[in-house]
């Protein structure tokens, strides 16, 4: 399934500094599914809320948890999941 859409500012409840939003319209089934520009390039993860649009996980953050991995060093993911903790909310610009 394909989608168009736009890159969006967003400073929603779900906002931290690893997200940003586009304007595509995907379902649960699109979760971890690739965020492609018109040139075919890959920019990052799609994640679904229903509620804020499409949040993504822009490739750059990716790639960083891919190489801790590659290196084994696991304690990089200590607490990673928590990063979006209310300290680090804030506007994200993605524009």
């Amino acid at each position: 399934m394909a989608a168009k859409g736009r890159l969006v500012d967003w400073t929603g409840k779900l906002n931290c500094k690893f997200l940003a939003y586009s304007t595509c319209k995907t379902t649960k089934a699109g979760i971890g599914g690739p965020l492609v520009d018109l040139s075919g390039k890959f920019m990052g993860m799609n994640f679904y809320e229903k509620n804020v649009g499409t949040p993504f996980l822009w490739c750059t953050e990716i790639l960083s948890v891919l190489a801790s991995f590659k290196k084994e060093r696991y304690d990089f993911l200590s607490g990673y999941s928590s990063v979006c903790h209310e300290k680090y909310l804030g506007f994200y610009n993605i524009l």
